[in-house]
């Protein structure tokens, strides 16, 4: 899964997006307190530094651009100081600014921080936030027509300005649907029902539950916030939720969740652009939405983790992958590490029990369900087939596999049933039981377990988390302590190796092997 996401990394710079929506300057004013104001009891900030930097729309465009992307930007700026400045830090990131449109009876929207060592004192806002005239509305449709050819996704940025008019985004995303070109809407809740045919719609968690009436007091649900509003509109939907993640809404696939990065937060400006800006250039260079939603959940860790508007570059994406990479395989080798300390004896007398059920001329039977029932073929296919030596195969049959069965059995009994009705069947006293389950507590395992116990059979099972109920009822249980699933099946997979090659060693590398038939 990773080197797909390097894959699609590596397409950023191949890539066009047009941006449309509420342009904005950010202007951060930098200085020292020093003292109070004689007119009046407030602090008198000594200006030492002003730096200026794009926003709104433009932040999004400035991020595709930082991210390796082209981009170009329609939007509405005034006859003003601000809009020069916005359009010099356009040009300085290579962005197109020919889908500017200037309307002088408005002003460039800015917003102006005075910050004292690094401490906002407080914001100033210059804007207006009602619609367009007809006219600028008309030329800002002309200058996106014209732009869109040389585009492969468009991405429409609405804070509620006045750019993005009812009118406007009807004619966009009718336009973007005959031509196929996607449509990555980032909205507010007010406009949220002018947006429905996007191919995805994103907004924060906040946004979310004001779209559904909730409070700031309600317990938060993520899946619940992303299918709520996906019903409504029918369309993808992608939830920002800062710290407990991104939350994603397919109407034909379903949802789909990843955890926030582990970081050090600094300052959550500007975070939701860089998702939205990582998210498109994904889908532009041909990314499936949760490929997509996974880089762009990096893209927003990198925002946060650094002071004011942030950019993420393409290489600090694919240093923060590499980091996440390495974490992963280091909380690998920490549970393995936790496994080796507590259970070599209890994976030596499993591997003892399955060559008294070998040399009793026995059997092994495997099974468990979803990840759990593929590492189980895994296991059995080592055991009939071969594991690193040749010799003969030893007999193990899989529970995970027979399609006929478990479709009869489920349907007949209910899906608990679907394995301890195998076990019934096919276990006799003498064979081993090995089932999989991450959580411990499959009630179709943890049946075909006790089952097996009545009939006198051998029980091994390979939890995960506390073990469950599972590690109650087998003879022999190893628990792997992590609540983390692919940790947990990771660690499964090598423990069914270390005793696939133990029993190789065992029945056929040593003395005291495997009896002849005689």
């Amino acid at each position: 899964m990773d080197e797909d996401l390097y894959r699609v990394l590596k397409e950023f710079p191949l890539q066009r997006v047009l941006v449309a929506g509420d342009l904005m300057l950010d202007r951060n004013v930098h200085g020292e307190i020093r003292g109070v104001c004689p007119e009046a009891p407030v602090p008198a900030l000594h200006v030492r530094a002003e730096v200026c930097s794009p926003g709104g729309a433009a932040n999004v465009a400035a991020n595709v651009a930082s991210m390796g992307g082209k981009a170009a930007v329609v939007g509405v700026v005034g006859k003003d100081r601000a809009a020069g400045s916005l359009r010099r830090e356009l040009d300085a990131l290579q962005i197109d600014t020919k889908g500017l449109v200037c309307d002088p009876s408005r002003p460039t929207t800015q917003k102006t921080k005075l910050l004292a060592r690094n401490q906002q004192l407080i914001r100033l806002d210059s804007e207006v936030a009602h619609p367009v005239d007809e006219d600028t509305t008309q030329e800002l449709w002309e200058q996106f027509k014209n732009l869109l050819f040389d585009h492969g996704l468009v991405v429409l940025s609405d804070y509620r300005k006045g750019v993005l008019s009812r009118e406007l985004v009807g004619r966009i995303l009718s336009f973007c649907n005959e031509r196929h070109t996607p449509v990555v809407a980032d909205v507010k809740p007010g406009n949220l029902d002018l947006y429905k045919d996007a191919f995805l719609v994103s907004l924060n968690a906040a946004e979310a539950a004001e779209v559904l009436g909730q409070g700031a007091g309600d317990v938060f649900d993520g899946e619940y916030l992303v299918e709520a509003v996906g019903r409504r509109l029918g369309t993808r939907v992608l939830v920002t939720a800062g710290k407990e993640g991104l939350f994603f809404r397919d109407p034909q696939e379903g949802f789909f969740s990843v955890k926030a990065q582990r970081i050090d937060l600094v300052e959550p400006t500007g975070a939701g652009d860089s998702v939205t800006a990582a998210v498109a250039l994904a889908l532009a260079a041909g990314a499936k939405c949760p490929q997509a939603i996974r880089i762009g959940n990096y893209a927003g860790a990198y925002a946060v983790s650094k002071p004011g508007l942030a950019q993420p570059t393409l290489m600090d994406l694919q240093n923060v992958l590499t980091t996440q990479i390495g974490e992963q395989l280091r909380e690998n080798i920490r549970v393995k590490q936790v496994v080796i300390n507590e259970h070599v004896q209890d994976i030596e007398k499993i591997v003892r029990m399955i060559i008294n059920t070998y040399r009793g001329k026995r059997k092994v039977l495997v099974f468990g369900n979803g990840g759990s029932a593929a590492d189980a073929m895994h296991f059995a296919g080592e055991l009939v087939g071969r594991f690193q030596i040749e010799r003969r195969g030893l007999p193990a049959i899989n529970l995970s596999a027979d399609s006929s069965i478990l479709t009869a059995v489920g349907n007949d009994y209910g899906f608990e049933a679907i394995f301890e009705r195998q076990v019934e069947a096919l276990a006799r006293q003498g064979d081993v039981l090995i089932g999989l389950s991450t959580s411990g507590n499959s009630e179709n395992v943890v049946r075909a377990m006790r089952k097996g116990k009545e009939l006198g059979v051998r029980t091994i099972s390979l939890v995960g988390k506390d073990g469950g109920k599972l590690r109650k009822v087998c003879d022999v249980s190893i628990t792997v302590p992590s609540n983390n699933t692919p940790r947990i099946q990771e660690t499964h997979i090598t423990i069914i190796h270390i005793i696939c090659d133990l029993l190789d060693q065992a029945l056929f590398q040593m003395e005291g092997g495997w009896p002849d038939e005689g």
